[in-house]
Protein backbone atom coordinates (compact mmCIF):
# COMPACT_ATOMS: atom_id res chain seq x y z
CA UNK A 1 0.00 0.00 0.00
CA UNK A 2 1.50 3.29 -1.09
CA UNK A 3 1.86 6.11 1.40
CA UNK A 4 1.80 9.78 0.58
CA UNK A 5 5.08 11.62 0.85
CA UNK A 6 5.11 14.47 3.33
CA UNK A 7 5.06 17.89 1.77
CA UNK A 8 7.63 20.37 2.93
CA UNK A 9 7.19 24.07 2.29
CA UNK A 10 10.44 25.96 2.03
CA UNK A 11 10.32 29.71 2.37
CA UNK A 12 12.99 31.83 0.79
CA UNK A 13 14.72 34.73 2.47
CA UNK A 14 12.92 37.94 1.58
CA UNK A 15 15.35 40.80 1.07
CA UNK A 16 12.54 43.29 1.63
CA UNK A 17 11.97 42.08 5.22
CA UNK A 18 14.20 42.48 8.24
CA UNK A 19 15.84 39.45 9.86
CA UNK A 20 13.22 39.16 12.60
CA UNK A 21 10.34 39.13 10.11
CA UNK A 22 12.06 36.47 8.01
CA UNK A 23 12.74 34.23 11.01
CA UNK A 24 9.18 34.60 12.31
CA UNK A 25 7.60 33.80 8.95
CA UNK A 26 9.93 30.87 8.24
CA UNK A 27 8.93 29.12 11.47
CA UNK A 28 5.24 30.05 11.18
CA UNK A 29 5.34 31.62 14.64
CA UNK A 30 2.01 31.99 16.40
CA UNK A 31 0.91 35.57 16.86
CA UNK A 32 -0.85 36.11 20.17
CA UNK A 33 -2.76 38.88 21.92
CA UNK A 34 -3.53 39.23 25.62
CA UNK A 35 -6.89 38.35 27.17
CA UNK A 36 -8.11 41.94 27.53
CA UNK A 37 -7.33 42.67 23.89
CA UNK A 38 -9.21 39.55 22.78
CA UNK A 39 -12.21 40.53 24.93
CA UNK A 40 -12.28 43.93 23.26
CA UNK A 41 -12.30 42.30 19.81
CA UNK A 42 -15.26 40.13 20.86
CA UNK A 43 -17.21 43.05 22.29
CA UNK A 44 -16.96 41.80 25.87
CA UNK A 45 -15.07 44.68 27.48
CA UNK A 46 -16.41 47.98 28.82
CA UNK A 47 -14.93 51.22 30.09
CA UNK A 48 -16.08 54.15 32.18
CA UNK A 49 -13.97 57.31 32.46
CA UNK A 50 -15.12 60.22 34.56
CA UNK A 51 -13.91 63.53 35.95
CA UNK A 52 -15.31 64.99 39.14
CA UNK A 53 -14.48 67.06 42.21
CA UNK A 54 -14.19 65.75 45.76
CA UNK A 55 -14.16 68.33 48.60
CA UNK A 56 -11.60 67.93 51.40
CA UNK A 57 -12.35 65.42 54.14
CA UNK A 58 -14.99 63.84 51.89
CA UNK A 59 -15.45 60.36 50.43
CA UNK A 60 -16.89 59.63 46.99
CA UNK A 61 -18.60 56.24 46.63
CA UNK A 62 -19.12 54.04 43.56
CA UNK A 63 -21.40 51.02 43.66
CA UNK A 64 -20.90 48.21 41.13
CA UNK A 65 -23.70 45.71 40.51
CA UNK A 66 -23.85 42.78 38.10
CA UNK A 67 -27.06 41.22 36.81
CA UNK A 68 -27.34 37.72 38.32
CA UNK A 69 -27.76 36.31 34.80
CA UNK A 70 -24.18 37.27 33.92
CA UNK A 71 -21.12 35.48 35.22
CA UNK A 72 -17.36 35.39 34.62
CA UNK A 73 -17.00 39.10 35.27
CA UNK A 74 -13.51 40.49 35.79
CA UNK A 75 -12.89 43.94 37.24
CA UNK A 76 -9.61 44.55 35.42
CA UNK A 77 -8.91 47.82 37.15
CA UNK A 78 -10.35 50.82 38.87
CA UNK A 79 -7.69 53.51 38.77
CA UNK A 80 -7.54 57.24 39.32
CA UNK A 81 -5.39 60.33 38.99
CA UNK A 82 -5.70 63.39 41.20
CA UNK A 83 -4.22 66.87 41.51
CA UNK A 84 -4.28 66.54 45.33
CA UNK A 85 -3.13 64.09 47.95
CA UNK A 86 -3.09 62.07 50.00
CA UNK A 87 -5.96 60.15 48.46
CA UNK A 88 -7.22 56.70 49.45
CA UNK A 89 -9.07 54.21 47.26
CA UNK A 90 -10.73 51.16 48.83
CA UNK A 91 -12.44 48.21 47.15
CA UNK A 92 -15.04 46.33 49.21
CA UNK A 93 -17.45 43.43 48.79
CA UNK A 94 -21.09 43.23 49.92
CA UNK A 95 -21.66 46.71 51.41
CA UNK A 96 -25.00 47.78 52.87
CA UNK A 97 -26.83 50.13 50.51
CA UNK A 98 -30.34 51.36 49.76
CA UNK A 99 -31.89 50.14 46.47
CA UNK A 100 -33.95 53.35 46.38
CA UNK A 101 -30.87 55.58 46.62
CA UNK A 102 -28.40 54.11 44.15
CA UNK A 103 -27.12 57.46 42.94
CA UNK A 104 -26.28 58.35 39.34
CA UNK A 105 -26.07 55.55 36.78
CA UNK A 106 -22.75 55.92 34.95
CA UNK A 107 -22.12 54.78 31.40
CA UNK A 108 -20.15 51.62 30.65
CA UNK A 109 -19.13 51.94 27.00
CA UNK A 110 -18.31 48.89 24.91
CA UNK A 111 -14.69 49.19 23.75
CA UNK A 112 -15.61 47.48 20.46
CA UNK A 113 -17.64 50.20 18.82
CA UNK A 114 -19.12 47.76 16.29
CA UNK A 115 -20.53 45.54 19.04
CA UNK A 116 -24.05 45.79 20.45
CA UNK A 117 -23.29 43.56 23.44
CA UNK A 118 -24.71 44.83 26.71
CA UNK A 119 -22.52 44.60 29.78
CA UNK A 120 -25.29 43.44 32.12
CA UNK A 121 -23.54 45.55 34.76
CA UNK A 122 -24.32 48.84 36.46
CA UNK A 123 -21.93 51.36 37.94
CA UNK A 124 -23.43 54.07 40.16
CA UNK A 125 -21.88 57.28 41.38
CA UNK A 126 -22.51 58.55 44.91
CA UNK A 127 -25.06 55.97 46.12
CA UNK A 128 -26.27 56.00 49.70
CA UNK A 129 -24.26 53.48 51.72
CA UNK A 130 -24.13 52.66 55.40
CA UNK A 131 -20.77 54.06 56.56
CA UNK A 132 -20.79 51.53 59.41
CA UNK A 133 -21.29 48.55 57.11
CA UNK A 134 -19.09 49.02 54.03
CA UNK A 135 -18.45 45.31 53.49
CA UNK A 136 -15.38 43.11 53.27
CA UNK A 137 -12.22 45.08 52.51
CA UNK A 138 -10.49 43.55 49.46
CA UNK A 139 -8.02 46.05 48.07
CA UNK A 140 -6.45 49.44 48.78
CA UNK A 141 -4.44 52.18 47.09
CA UNK A 142 -2.77 55.18 48.73
CA UNK A 143 -1.76 58.14 46.60
CA UNK A 144 0.85 60.25 48.42
CA UNK A 145 0.62 63.95 49.13
CA UNK A 146 1.20 66.48 46.34
CA UNK A 147 4.80 67.18 45.46
CA UNK A 148 6.39 70.56 46.35
CA UNK A 149 6.04 73.42 43.92
CA UNK A 150 2.32 72.92 43.27
CA UNK A 151 2.95 69.86 41.11
CA UNK A 152 0.12 67.37 40.64
CA UNK A 153 0.06 64.42 43.00
CA UNK A 154 0.02 62.08 40.02
CA UNK A 155 -1.47 58.62 40.16
CA UNK A 156 -0.60 57.04 36.85
CA UNK A 157 -1.23 53.47 35.70
CA UNK A 158 0.20 51.96 38.88
CA UNK A 159 -2.65 53.52 40.90
CA UNK A 160 -5.04 50.76 40.00
CA UNK A 161 -6.44 47.89 42.00
CA UNK A 162 -5.51 44.30 41.25
CA UNK A 163 -7.69 42.35 38.81
CA UNK A 164 -10.60 40.67 40.58
CA UNK A 165 -12.85 37.85 39.29
CA UNK A 166 -16.02 38.85 41.10
CA UNK A 167 -19.09 37.02 42.38
CA UNK A 168 -22.11 38.14 40.35
CA UNK A 169 -24.39 37.48 43.33
CA UNK A 170 -22.66 40.20 45.38
CA UNK A 171 -22.32 43.96 45.20
CA UNK A 172 -19.04 45.86 45.21
CA UNK A 173 -18.09 49.29 46.46
CA UNK A 174 -15.26 51.62 45.52
CA UNK A 175 -14.65 54.46 47.96
CA UNK A 176 -12.32 57.31 47.08
CA UNK A 177 -11.40 59.41 50.11
CA UNK A 178 -9.92 62.89 49.81
CA UNK A 179 -7.79 63.35 52.92
CA UNK A 180 -6.08 66.49 51.61
CA UNK A 181 -6.90 70.05 52.68
CA UNK A 182 -8.13 71.03 49.21
CA UNK A 183 -10.86 70.10 46.78
CA UNK A 184 -9.45 67.40 44.50
CA UNK A 185 -10.00 67.08 40.77
CA UNK A 186 -10.25 63.35 40.09
CA UNK A 187 -10.10 61.39 36.86
CA UNK A 188 -11.20 57.80 37.30
CA UNK A 189 -11.04 54.82 34.96
CA UNK A 190 -13.08 51.66 35.41
CA UNK A 191 -12.36 48.72 33.07
CA UNK A 192 -14.30 45.46 33.20
CA UNK A 193 -14.62 42.44 30.90
CA UNK A 194 -16.43 39.10 30.72
CA UNK A 195 -15.17 35.66 29.79
CA UNK A 196 -17.38 32.87 28.52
Amino acid sequence: MATASPRVLLKGWNVFKNAEENIRSSFNALKTINTEHERIHRGLAWLNKDEYFVPPATTAYYLFLVDSGYSNVHVRNFGFTSDQGPMKLHFREAPSYDVNSLGTLLSLNNLNRSSVNSSGMNLYGNPWVDANSLGLHLDFILQPESAPGNQPAGGAAENKITEWYIDNDKSYLFSLENTSANTATIESQFFVYRTE
